[in-house]
């Protein structure tokens, strides 16, 4: 019986390990939403000490098509290594 009890336990463990795993992402995907949806809301803490609104950048459209070009040329790189 303690045998079985190690087995329960393995798949018990597993189980838990698997739904992490499949959790996890949509987790961080969630927090980085609520992030950006903050830094959207409040912007940032104005790290370069600019105090004109014409000298400021928005988050849109700049930094999101920044980042969108960044993110579609990870992409791009690699699907591309996972062809070759």
């Amino acid at each position: 019986s303690l045998c079985h009890f190690k087995i329960n336990f393995v798949n018990a463990t597993l189980n838990r390990f698997f739904s992490l795993h499949h959790l996890l992402p949509f987790l961080l995907v969630g927090a980085s939403l609520l992030h950006l949806a903050a830094l959207h809301q409040y912007g940032s803490n104005n790290p370069l000490g600019v105090h004109s609104e014409m000298d400021q950048i928005s988050l849109y459209p700049y930094f999101y098509v920044k980042d969108l070009v960044g993110w579609v040329a990870f992409a791009i790189f690699f699907s591309i290594w996972i062809v070759l």
